[in-house]
């Protein structure tokens, strides 16, 4: 296919031009590699990571989803350790890292479930799996994975199938782009009303089936449903000003995911403060009538980003921007059953901080931070509030997801176009280090 030019007039240009649009094949996105990756999230048997890519620069048509089996990633951790670089080699800045560069060809081979790579929108910021269930109430073998997409914006889904390794997210092919059926944003009783800009993060509960999206540039807060039913699709029921003042909603945990009724915390980086958020469930209808959010009282608290809990929901860890440090609170539950929620803590971190994940992987409570501007992933010791280690990573490290039995923590590079992967363990040598690193490292071979 040659590629067509014809006369157009463009805001990002700001003057009468001419373009001349590319074949499908020469903008298409890397199907094989991580462009820009944003976010990550690990399945809930941990077999599988999913990587969010946001296409930053729009040098591509499009963003992708992709799913990486761990099972490979940790086979090739093994391989290292036994003296066995198996096509990679020692990456030269970091003493224990595996570098698997990936230039010529990509990391379907080695680790990326090749027919689970789909197109989704630009800008996609968050990622979230939900498994499925059958109509008998077992085990599907399914998992639904939901993203934010900012570019379009949308909420996008695609259902993943854990058997076949594909993706179905409405269209055919290798490589498909998902559809407009799966792209949410119009609300299911209000068709009028559309979704807010700027969708950022977003939580689904795997027990309720609620899913809520906080937007960065307009305070709002979406409420959707996402049945735990394979083969009923997701929706969006309703739409919240947290901060009709302006204040812009970034994060988003809940205090015990498994629980239907659970408070669910919403942070926010323009207002100064920290507000719960509790989505309330009536039963009827399809699932989705009678749902409405509620807010709790507010805990005033700087410039706070992104929010995680500690297993047994009795306190919330949240990055705060100024200062930079990880806050800590208290949110056991207290007389009524409310939780307290009272800053019990701080402890130091890097400079513009963004996002946690916080784990215990045998040792007590950990906290890794990724630190966008020093390339390294800060290890925080949650019990005592103290630094643990610090790693070098990669360029611009953004997302993190943890799988807390294989004792890994996952890093995207967003800078450099690659995932890090941490050990954990506190029986290893190299705990706290990053000891592999997947991906074509962008910047470095643009040099």
């Amino acid at each position: 296919m040659h590629a067509k030019c014809t006369s157009y007039t463009s805001f990002l240009a700001l003057a009468v031009g001419v373009s001349c649009t590319a074949s499908s094949s020469e903008v298409a996105p890397p199907q094989f590699n991580p462009y820009f990756p944003s976010a990550l999230a690990v399945a809930p048997e941990e077999k599988y990571l999913v990587v969010l890519n946001s296409n930053a620069d729009l040098r591509f048509d499009s963003g992708t989803l992709q799913v990486l089996d761990l099972d490979k990633v940790d086979a090739k951790v093994a391989k290292w350790r036994g003296g066995f670089a198996d096509g990679c080699s020692p990456h030269p800045l970091a003493t224990f890292m595996l570098r698997c560069d990936t230039s010529k060809g990509g990391i379907a081979a080695d680790f990326l479930v090749p027919g689970a790579s789909v197109k989704v929108g630009n800008f996609g910021s968050s990622v979230a799996v939900q498994p499925l269930f059958g109509e008998d109430g077992a085990v599907s073998g399914k998992h639904r994975i939901i993203a934010t997409v900012r570019g379009d914006p949308s909420i996008t889904w695609a259902d993943f199938d854990l058997q076949s390794g594909t993706m179905d997210c409405g269209e055919a092919g290798s490589f498909p782009r998902c559809s407009e059926s799966h792209r949410l944003d119009r609300f299911e009783r209000n068709q009028d009303l559309v979704l807010s800009p700027e969708p950022f993060d977003l939580l689904v509960n795997p027990q309720s089936g609620h899913l809520v999206v906080t937007h960065l540039t307009t305070g709002d807060v979406t409420l959707g449903f996402s049945p735990r039913n394979a083969g009923l699709p997701p929706v969006l029921v309703d739409r919240f000003a947290l901060h009709p003042s302006g204040g812009r909603a970034v994060g988003v945990a809940a205090r015990r995911p498994g629980d239907a009724r659970t408070p669910v915390y919403v942070t926010s980086m323009a207002s100064p403060s920290l507000s719960r958020i509790t989505p309330l469930h009536v039963a009827g209808g399809d699932g989705t009538a009678g749902q409405r959010l509620t807010t709790g009282t507010p805990i005033m608290y700087g410039d706070a980003r992104g929010i995680a809990f500690s297993p047994d929901g009795n306190r919330a860890f949240f990055v705060n921007r100024s200062p930079a440090e990880v806050v800590a609170l208290d949110t056991s539950l207290g007389e009524g059953g409310v939780p307290r929620n009272q800053v019990i803590g701080t402890v130091e971190i890097c400079e513009r901080a963004q996002a946690l994940a916080v784990a215990d992987f045998g040792d007590g409570l950990r906290g890794i931070v990724p630190c966008f501007e020093l390339g390294e992933a800060w290890v925080l010791d949650l019990e005592n509030l103290e630094l643990r280690a610090t790693a070098l990573v990669g360029l611009g490290p953004s997302g993190v997801a943890v799988a807390t039995n294989r004792k890994r923590a996952y890093v995207a590079n967003y800078a450099e176009d690659t995932i890090s992967v941490m050990d954990m363990d506190p029986q290893s040598p190299t705990e706290n280090h990053a000891v592999l690193r997947v991906g074509n490292e962008r910047l470095r071979d643009q040099e």
